[in-house]
């Protein structure tokens, strides 16, 4: 006999432990759902002016990038640049 088949309420019965756990069960799950929604709140509006300054800074950086140059050959009125690799 399982806790789910029909038996007369009365001594030996499972079916009120089986709602106890359904409503327990039940409170668990809008607890947690209720902590991420609030979490999410936080989140998005809450914290949303620190998160958008941070992802400023991270997004705009400056980085040098150093160009290797060649060698420059004048002949007459032309002039041609050779690159690095031509002359090491």
């Amino acid at each position: 006999m399982s806790a789910f088949d029909p038996a007369p309420l009365g001594e030996g019965s499972q079916q009120p432990r089986v709602w106890k756990r359904f409503v327990v069960f039940g409170i668990a799950v809008v607890f947690v759902v209720s902590v991420l929604a609030y979490r999410m709140w936080d989140l998005q509006v809450h914290q949303a002016d620190h998160y958008a300054s941070m992802a400023v800074q991270q997004r705009v950086a400056t980085v040098p990038v150093p160009v290797p140059r060649g060698l420059t050959a004048k002949a007459g009125s032309w002039s041609r640049t050779y690159p690095c690799s031509w002359w090491t």
